[in-house]
């Protein structure tokens, strides 16, 4: 199954996204974007999908997943029944994590844990701990305090000696450049001319497509949209 190209936004005044995500089931929806992403996951259980990997997810498991691979969590139940799954999804580009760890010496075991993310990282039973809530305080944080939360998060990560990675050191996630343009220049598009209608030829332009060929690409742009 080919993943779907996800677009990630910023808000403007901030450098990076905190989604709150609070849903009466996480459906399979396997995906992938350029930016990391740390996700915590709270009130779920049920089955994630990293690369290749497969395995087991319960309340509090923190993944870190690197640029452009596949991912997906499907639930199956929760803890609390009338509560809903709820995962806190933080991403950040490659630009945004080199800004600190090419200029601050002090945040290079960042780098290092970056680098190992390519094939997702789970972490420890005593970081998840240590971290859970102060990724919860982020949510009504102001984007300053936000911004400082994040990156001493990111130092406790990185100083876990028995995080795993999860996909196996071959597996290639499978990336087409010249398509994944195609599709962000067709969702740019979107994203800001929501309230108009949809025009063949105005997507068509844009992705070098032809005509006939579009509505097979807007199904694929609402599956990135509405999962």
């Amino acid at each position: 199954m080919q993943p779907w190209f996800e677009k990630v936004t910023v808000a403007d005044g901030q450098s990076w996204t905190l989604f709150d995500r609070q849903l009466p089931e996480f459906p399979f929806n396997w995906h992938y974007h350029p930016e990391f992403e740390l996700t915590l996951t709270l009130n779920s259980v049920g089955e994630r999908f990293i690369g290749d990997n497969v395995s087991h997810y319960g309340d509090g498991d923190l993944i870190l997943v690197g640029p452009n691979l596949p991912h997906a969590w499907q639930s199956r139940s929760t803890l609390c029944a009338d509560q809903p799954h709820r995962a806190l999804v933080v991403w950040f580009s490659e630009g945004w994590a080199q800004g600190l760890t090419r200029q601050y010496a002090e945040l290079a075991t960042i780098d290092a844990m970056l680098a190992r993310s390519a094939r997702g990282l789970s972490f420890s039973d005593a970081i998840r701990d240590a971290v859970r809530p102060r990724l919860l305080a982020l949510v009504d944080a102001s984007p300053a305090a936000r911004w400082l939360g994040l990156v001493d998060v990111l130092l406790t990560l990185a100083s876990d000696a028995s995080c795993k990675p999860l996909a196996l050191r071959g597996f290639v996630p499978p990336e087409s450049a010249h398509d994944r343009a195609r599709l962000e220049r067709v969702l740019t598009h979107l994203h800001k001319h929501y309230a108009e209608p949809v025009r063949l030829s105005a997507l068509a332009t844009r992705t070098n497509c032809p005509s006939y060929d579009i509505p097979l690409r807007i199904a694929q742009v609402g599956a990135v949209l509405y999962p």
